[in-house]
């Protein structure tokens, strides 16, 4: 049988056992929960930001246990149990992860991230109150959904939102001392060195192969390494930078998550994308250029939560950045580009950033 569809029998199984006890449901007192599920199927760079979110639940309920529900694949990121969180492997397409999941203890307040459909998934789990962002559509997503909270009406970074949904009193910030990273063994490069991260979720994001090289050359004249990486499958981005000195070490996506943390960490600095990997160096700490394409950088920039971070967050206004839109949610101070290459042919936006733009923003961090 199709895991997927096996997935849904079970799911859908679970809720008709429950579903009398929906006419019961009532918000839990704060003192008395005891129990948190949070779940999700984010990327990288959202799963990241959403540590907004861990920390106020932390903080506004010291005693509970906190599972997050997450993609097999950031599971190694949450190992040593940042904020005495709990990681548990889930996937829709999994039937093993779902059952995994209805078997844990019954939770009393459950967070939604993203998608509202994981609704279902939290509530055959047993959660007696189900929580998330309002505007997800088509309806059903929020048939299990017990408080809708609406989108913020003016700019706020997505950290911040994200820990909108904990209602805290008031919204802490990270240290890096908060999370603690299993160690991991990498091919050291020679310090200091600086991270190029040439790829992106989306090919509208990259910034020109020929503008890279052109940085690379003139910090190398700076006095630093360069070490360039790339995510699977985008091992193509590394050819025009093989043989060339500028070069110290090409990594062709083939770090895991863990040492592309490490090597984040132990750098000088970090040049990427608006894309997962540029969020791990707010976890280290590890002072960021990132280029923004069709992404919006007001939502994914400079946070409350992660103020600490030196940062510069490069964007050029661009017309066709006109989708208001968070999470598939209409929000009206969002813009954003959700454009595809046949939509898009040439993405201006990202390629509006010069390479003295780059190199100016990164020599500033550099002297800090």
């Amino acid at each position: 049988m199709n895991t997927r569809l096996y997935s849904r029998i079970i799911q859908l199984a679970a809720i008709t056992v429950r579903l009398p006890l929906k006419l019961f449901r009532k918000k839990p007192d704060d003192t008395k929960v005891r129990r948190i599920l949070v779940i999700h199927q984010l990327l990288l760079g959202d799963a990241i930001m959403s540590t907004a979110l861990l920390a106020s639940l932390r903080e506004k309920y010291p005693k509970a246990s906190i599972d997050v529900a997450m993609p097999d694949f950031l599971v190694p990121l949450y190992s040593q149990k940042p904020y005495q969180i709990h990681p548990i492997s889930y996937s829709p397409k999994n039937a093993k992860s779902l059952i995994k999941l209805i078997q844990q203890k019954s939770y009393d307040i459950g967070i939604v991230l993203g998608d509202a459909r994981y609704s279902w998934a939290a509530y055959a789990a047993g959660t007696r109150w189900i929580i998330t962002h309002t505007g997800d559509y088509p309806a059903y997503k929020n048939w299990f959904v017990d408080e809708l909270l609406p989108m913020p009406e003016s700019p706020k970074a997505m950290p911040d939102l994200m820990a909108d949904l904990c209602a805290a009193d008031h919204l802490t910030t990270f240290s890096t001392s908060d999370w603690i990273f299993e160690d991991v063994v990498i091919a050291s490069p020679e310090s200091p060195y600086i991270v190029f991260h040439l790829g992106a979720s989306s090919v509208l994001k990259l910034w020109p192969v020929d503008s890279w090289l052109e940085l690379g050359h003139k910090l190398k004249n700076n006095g630093f390494s360069i070490v360039v990486t790339c995510g699977p499958g985008e091992e193509a981005l590394l050819e025009k930078f093989r043989g060339n000195g500028d070069f110290e070490q090409l990594v062709p996506g083939n770090f895991t998550l863990l040492q592309m943390r490490k090597l984040i960490a132990q750098s000088s600095l970090l040049v990427s994308p608006d894309t997962g990997i540029s969020h791990l160096a707010k976890l280290t700490n590890t002072p960021l250029v990132c280029l923004f394409g069709p992404g919006p950088v007001e939502l994914v920039g400079n946070s409350q939560f992660f103020n600490n971070h030196k940062a510069r967050y490069l964007s050029n206004p661009i017309p066709c950045r006109d989708q208001p839109v968070i999470f598939k949610r209409p929000v009206s101070w969002v813009r954003f580009c959700e454009r595809n290459t046949h939509q898009c042919q040439d993405p201006k936006c990202i390629k509006s950033l010069t390479v003295n733009n780059v190199y100016s923003a990164s020599k500033e961090l550099l002297k800090k």
